[in-house]
């Protein structure tokens, strides 16, 4: 089973951080979880619209501004980092899952991981776009169809599954309260392996493990990627 550092690894250092992605790759992962909103024509790694869960200041990113918010700290005097300095850090460690948190970001994305490409041969290998935006996942397909997709999903009916598949996704990342055994086989019917999140506890990866996901999203690798688990 596959083990993903949730915002870098949420857990154990400032979310979606350089640090928590540091920490993450420190521990092993093979993908970490990140997410991306475009503010002044950069896109920046952070989960939220406002500053004020994850750093020492307040405001809605786009009134606040690019360089405004560069200089705020994100914890333990991290700054909140760019999609690309990610990018950077993970490569060629670890894969990086990029969940699309607004409705801007898909043409700079796609503009960015092609010149990135320049630079970090294989990076589009080592990358893959989520998002509950579905219609932002049908975007990247007809933009940059060689980048993996993965929609998100809280909850799905066995029925629904099926519409993904135009999607061409290469899995289905579900919350854990709601998968079952049979949203696992349907998925993998259409081609999608399981993804789970967010997994904190070792008796739910054992659980997920037993159910045959493919993987689990985690804010705490370290508990899961520790000799024995499984």
């Amino acid at each position: 089973m596959q083990i993903v550092g949730h915002r870098g690894a949420a857990g154990l250092a400032p979310e979606n951080t350089l640090f928590a992605v540091r920490t993450a790759l420190d521990l092993g992962v093979s993908r970490i979880e990140i997410d991306i909103r475009q503010v002044d024509n950069e896109l920046i790694v952070i989960h939220d619209e406002t500053v004020n869960r994850t750093t020492n200041g307040k405001g809605d990113i786009h009134e606040l501004g690019f360089k405004r918010i560069r200089r705020l700290d994100a914890g333990k005097g991290e700054r909140i980092p760019c999609l690309a300095e990610v990018l950077k850090a993970a490569y060629p460690k670890a894969e990086v899952n990029i969940e699309i948190k607004d409705t801007s970001c898909v043409e700079l994305l796609v503009t960015q991981l092609e010149v990135l490409e320049q630079s970090l041969p294989g990076i589009m290998k080592h990358t893959m776009v989520s998002s509950f935006l579905h219609d932002q996942l049908e975007k990247i397909r007809t933009l940059l169809p060689r980048l993996r997709r993965a929609p998100l999903v809280r909850d799905v009916q066995l029925h629904q599954i099926r519409r993904f598949a135009a999607l061409q996704p290469c899995s289905l990342n579900i919350h854990r309260r709601y998968v079952t055994p049979e949203i696992v086989n349907e998925a993998a019917r259409y081609g999608m392996k399981t993804f789970v999140y967010t997994v904190n506890k070792r008796s739910q990866g054992r659980k997920l493990h037993h159910m045959g996901v493919f993987g689990i999203i985690t804010d705490r690798p370290d508990i899961f990627l520790d000799e024995g688990f499984f």
